[in-house]
């Protein structure tokens, strides 16, 4: 006789489950259909169009909505009202969507939650949301069968109104330190801080403007690389925040502001980069190389320069370009002098290519 295994039969079981929750919703939503086909759905209020009219290099460019860029418009906000009241009424009328939302509530509180686990020699850091959280709290735990300790708990950092997430966090090679980005209201615009792993104590270090959390650390354990968004003149729009951001090399307890940076653009001939370009610094003690990595945009190609560690100067540094957008590299990794590659060039399905740092040319 042929019998099910324990785990054909769990299969088997998640399976029924699927199909009854499907059939479901298929139901909930026969019956909303038949529902609202008697009834009269609220209107959406229709934008008011008021065309600008612009030229670009010869093309006529016509933008009907340009009047909604001001979004502290009273006009703006009671539209966006209207809209959230409407859709509110819509998703009101649908069976049982009470009880689906409380279900899938039940579920999502079902269990702990753990993501960036990150380990240095004998520590595990990682982030922790527990049932009925808000938040989630950054741990260390000492050795994998060790006791876990909170690190930064953001909800002690929350006022009302101003509700305090982490972002991300990066701890030093030995675990000595951990940097970690916190902002405010879910804007993701981090303030970067620096805490003593052993005792939790907060370093006097703040760094605004440190979006965007590639921390690299130099092996001293105290300095290591980050990315720094421009200061906005006070008449600037938000977003020329993410143009002309430039890499530092930031030294415990020295001042951000007086800082020198390390890469970015117009601060060296040796390495060429736009205004919308990002630049980033990759450190390990694996190589005598950092590499400056320019990503460009949301495109997957990115350009690498190297420099030996030892010759970093600031505006001086010798970087040299070993990989060009043409390339198709989108992830690198190395040891010593070799450098691996992840390209799609020629390889549909990608390639991993090395390069020997000390014999290649620059671009």
């Amino acid at each position: 006789m042929i019998r099910e295994t324990d785990g054909e039969a769990a299969i088997n079981k998640r399976g029924e489950l699927v199909k009854r929750m499907i059939l479901t919703i298929a139901g909930s939503l026969g019956s909303f259909v038949l529902a609202v086909s008697a009834a009269t759905l609220p209107t959406p209020p229709v934008a008011p169009v008021r065309n600008v009219t612009e030229t670009y290099f010869g093309q006529t460019v016509v933008d009907p909505y340009r009047w909604m860029e001001n979004t502290k418009d009273p006009e703006f906000v009671a539209w966006l009202k209207s809209q959230d009241d409407a859709t509110r009424a819509v998703l009101k009328m649908i069976p049982g969507r009470a009880q689906l939302a409380e279900r899938i509530r039940a579920l999502d509180n079902a269990g702990v939650s753990i993501g960036g686990l990150t380990w240095v020699p004998g520590m595990y850091f990682y982030f922790k949301t527990e049932p009925g959280s808000d938040n989630r709290r950054l741990f260390v735990r000492e050795g994998l069968n060790g006791a876990e300790r909170l690190l930064i708990d953001p909800e002690k950092r929350s006022q009302p109104g101003k509700h305090v997430s982490i972002d991300y966090f990066a701890p030093s090679l030995d675990g000595t330190y951990v940097a970690a980005g916190l902002s405010v209201g879910g804007s993701e615009n981090s303030t970067l801080e620096v805490l003593e792993t052993k005792t939790g104590r907060s370093l006097p270090d703040r760094i605004d403007r440190a979006q965007f959390g590639a921390i690299a650390w130099r092996q001293d354990g105290k300095s290591f690389f980050y990315n720094r968004l421009a200061k906005l003149a006070p008449d600037a729009p938000p977003t020329e925040k993410y143009r002309k951001s430039h890499v530092f090399l930031h030294m415990l307890g020295a001042d951000p502001d007086k800082e020198k940076p390390v890469l970015g653009f117009g601060l060296s001939p040796k390495a060429s980069l736009t205004e919308d370009d990002i630049p980033f610094v990759l450190y390990t003690p694996a190589s005598p190389y950092v590499f400056g990595i320019v990503a460009h945009g949301v495109q997957n190609e990115t350009t690498v320069y190297a420099a030996k560690s030892d010759a970093l100067a600031g505006a001086s540094t010798p970087w040299r370009k070993i990989v060009d957008v043409e390339d198709a590299v989108t992830r690198i990794d190395v040891r010593g002098e070799t450098l691996y590659l992840l390209t799609h060039k020629d390889a549909s399905r990608f390639k991993v290519v090395t390069l020997n740092l000390s014999a290649s040319q620059p671009k």
